[in-house]
């Protein structure tokens, strides 16, 4: 029965491919080029447009990457924060940027796409096998580059106003004006609900939780984005630009709410989650051949979890509740040189500098600090050596010094200061092109990548029971890929890859069954391959049928009864669109899921599919009307155990665009 699946899925996957998407951005949704990371102008792989991203009712980054093949939805309970995986690796191996700019969270290492509004930005890129030596590293998963709006008109208008079940409401308002040689543009939005609905078909019987199965409990959010933007362009081709990022939110965390005895209910809420980037990207050419690039920027993020005694979040008063509170920033900058004077070649130089600072403390403790300074050096060529091949590039060194890490000790109140720390890295990338017929390009690469450990992995206790490694080394792996891209015809449109990845130093949480602690150590191997598969098929100027495929293997080679979390082996995306008068459409999606681990133990989500439909209208060019359910079948399930997703879900939105 599963290997008659697996042919069905197969099957349709290479019958109708996922349009990535359906239109081009229009004009108010121009990309801001110099928040593009690229390895050359040509043959670049298509960001996920702002076309796309305005077909989906839920416009988060989370959400709306997910649609690309090989990027899966993850939702990380506990958190209740959302993020996605690329090829199997989670967001600390694939750094996310804002135009270019790192914006993960200096800690952890990570970043709640789910609060990111892309109402507000352009294109989504997932940079996955070769990464550009633009983002100044090469982190074994990639990159996912979020890329900002730029005005392209004297005057650019955007609005919209939605609502959906569980009281959710959405606002955006955007203005751009582009002058002779200045810019200028902003973006409000905002994103609240009050709940959730759940299936009908979810099942309280046996949960000990307290969960009735209706509304799911402490699903609110609210979520509030700025984006300003200010530039100059004295040039063709010279251009300066200033940006401001702000995100303000607070929300609740659902509690556990599944049949894992090992897991319990957390009485969870964030009154505050806040995210400020201000950051400056220049370009300046400097003769016929040569030109530079250049970014500044300053990024905060600070937040505070309560922990609450029960469900009434009324009361702290056992052990298990607190007020924690975290204040981070770093500081950065970076240059690259480009240089194409030598026939054949782009020459790209590039350097960075981050330092990173984080600040926490829990109520009526003292503030522990930690500091860490990265620098990175690199070069990249991309050189044609016939007509139909490329020979593209890259080596990146990389040097991090620890130099400021606190503990708390509960004794005497005090605080000690750790020994500092360094490590080094070097990745190192080398890829083929060839053009084997006009439109149809094959790739063949080898990469070595790596990642530092996140100053949790290294001075986190966990809750009392780790033991802080501060000299962890960095994550390593090496790997493979061989992808292709083609037109077959002007109404099909293929992509595929198969990949390959050996991780080494790989960083593990070890246990120590006698003292019931345990420490992260560089013990780990584990083996990642799969393949991907993308179609677009447009038989007809009315239809456009889309769908993507993906298979995703990660093995751990040092423990078989360790698994890694959230990767399902079988993932497929399927959408279809009928356009029968240029005003109205209707679209369908279908989402299948295998299932997947959902604790290094072997707790098991299990697998499920969706389907959601939207239909919209558009009046005289400017004001459309979308409805349309998301979860139209009400399938019970959940990304992961214990954490059930939303069951059928009405919605209905408003856009003017001028």
């Amino acid at each position: 029965m599963k290997t008659r699946i697996i042919a069905i899925i197969f099957f349709t996957a290479s019958s109708i491919g996922m349009k990535a998407q359906l239109t081009d951005a229009d004009s108010i949704s121009m990309v801001y080029e110099l928040g593009e990371v690229k390895i050359t102008t040509e043959k670049e792989p298509p960001m996920l447009p702002s076309g796309t991203m305005d077909t989906y009712h839920t416009n988060d980054a989370a959400t709306v990457s997910s649609r690309l093949p090989g990027v899966n939805l993850v939702n990380f309970g506990g958190r209740g924060e959302s993020s996605v995986l690329v090829r199997g690796f989670d967001i600390r191996s694939v750094p996310v940027y804002f135009d270019g700019i790192p914006v993960y969270v200096p800690y952890d290492g990570y970043m709640d796409l789910g609060a990111v509004n892309t109402r507000n930005f352009s294109g989504i890129s997932v940079s996955k096998g070769y990464t550009p030596a633009g983002f100044g590293s090469a982190a074994p998963g990639g990159a996912i580059n979020i890329v900002s709006r730029k005005p392209v008109k004297p005057l650019e208008v955007r609005a919209s106003a939605g609502y959906a079940t569980g009281n959710r409401q959405h606002t955006s308002l955007g203005i751009g004006s582009k002058f002779e040689r200045f810019y200028l543009s902003g973006v409000f939005s905002t994103v609240n609900q009050d709940h959730f609905p759940l299936s009908a078909d979810f099942d309280t019987t046996g949960l000990t939780v307290t969960e009735d199965g209706q509304e799911r409990d402490n699903s609110w959010f609210s979520h509030m984005n700025l984006n300003l933007k200010a530039g100059f362009t004295p040039n063709e081709f010279d251009e300066y630009s200033l940006n401001f990022l702000m995100h303000r939110s607070e929300k609740g965390t659902p509690p556990y709410a599944g049949t894992d005895p090992q897991q319990r209910e957390r009485f969870w809420r964030w009154p505050y989650w806040n995210k400020n980037s201000l950051y400056f990207i220049g370009k300046k050419r400097t003769g016929d051949f040569a030109y530079f690039k250049f970014r500044a920027y300053y990024d905060d993020f600070s937040n505070q979890l309560s922990s609450f005694d029960d469900n009434t979040y009324s009361s702290q008063t056992r052990g298990y509740a607190f007020n924690s509170y975290y204040d981070d920033y770093s500081i950065g900058s970076g240059v690259e040189y480009n240089y194409t004077g030598i026939e054949g070649n782009h020459l790209r130089f590039i350097g960075r500098v981050k330092d990173d600072h984080h600040a926490e403390h829990n109520e009526e403790e003292p503030t522990r600090n930690f500091r860490d300074v990265t620098f990175t050096a690199g070069v990249e060529d991309v050189m044609r050596v016939s007509k139909n091949t490329r020979i593209l590039g890259n080596f990146i060194y990389s040097a991090r010094s620890g130099l400021l890490a606190e503990e708390y000790v509960p004794a005497d109140s005090s605080i000690d200061v750790l020994a500092g720390n360094s490590a080094r890295g070097i990745s190192a990338q080398l890829a083929l092109q060839y053009s084997i017929a006009e439109d149809h390009d094959i790739q063949f690469g080898i990469y070595r990548k790596f990642r530092f450990a996140t100053m949790k992995e290294r001075y986190s206790y966990r809750a009392g029971f780790g033991i802080p490694n501060p000299d962890l080394g960095p994550e390593r792996g090496t790997q493979a890929e061989l992808k292709y891209r083609g037109k077959v015809t002007d109404m099909l449109k293929l992509d595929g890859a198969v990949f390959y990845a050996l991780m080494d130093d790989a960083i593990v949480v070890v246990y120590d069954t006698i003292t019931g602690l345990n420490q992260s150590q560089n013990t780990g191997t584990a083996q990642n391959y799969g393949m991907e598969f993308s179609a677009e098929f447009s038989p007809a100027r009315v239809v456009s049928l889309a769908a993507n495929y993906a298979y995703v293997s990660f093995i751990s080679l040092y423990d078989p009864d360790t698994y890694f979390t959230h990767v399902p082996e079988h993932e497929v995306n399927v959408s279809v669109q009928v356009e029968p008068t240029e005003s109205f459409d209707i679209s369908g999606h279908f989402r299948y899921m295998s299932e997947r681990y959902s604790t290094s133990y072997g707790t098991i989500a299990g697998a499920f599919s969706t389907i959601d439909l939207q239909a919209s209208y558009t009046f005289r060019k400017l004001i459309t009307l979308e409805a349309g359910i998301e979860n139209l079948l009400d399938r019970d399930y959940a990304l992961t155990e214990g954490f059930p997703a939303p069951g059928r879900t009405w919605f209905a939105s408003l856009n003017f665009q001028l």
